[in-house]
């Protein structure tokens, strides 16, 4: 299926031939965005605007705290993937570790149109902690 232009792409790289038949990146609020594509060295950019699903109800409010949260993981992430190519093989252990509970956290909010429950962000914290701890070893 073509990728989604409602969702930030994913911050780990997919490996050719492996490449997630789904969107793992994580929702974005509506709005204007600018779409960038290069193809052979010739960059195009076009404006695309994406709606409110109609059949969401939750408050613009509670989609905000659920975008901040899951932006926050989103972050660490790529911080724990970045430094997953250059570490020492000792080091990755940990690194998955982090990768694995902040992955979870993630999906577990981006599966709902709703704020994240205080359970969720508990987790979150504990995760994004855990991931800070990984990256200073």
């Amino acid at each position: 299926s073509p990728p989604r232009a409602d969702r930030f792409s994913y911050p780990i790289s997919a490996t050719p031939g492996d490449t997630p038949k789904t969107p793992l990146g994580m929702f974005v609020m509506p709005g204007t965005y600018q779409v960038r594509l290069t193809v052979d060295g010739r960059p195009y950019r076009q404006a695309v605007v994406v709606r409110m699903d109609p059949r969401v109800r939750t408050s613009v409010a509670d989609l905000q705290a659920q975008f901040v949260l899951s932006r926050s993981l989103h972050l660490a992430l790529g911080r724990v993937a970045a430094a997953q190519e250059s570490s020492a093989p000792e080091r990755r252990q940990a690194l998955l570790q982090a990768q694995s509970a902040l992955t979870r956290v993630f999906e577990s909010i981006q599966r709902a149109d709703t704020r994240p429950t205080a359970a969720q962000e508990a987790a979150a914290k504990a995760a994004l902690a855990a991931a800070d701890e990984a990256l200073k070893e």
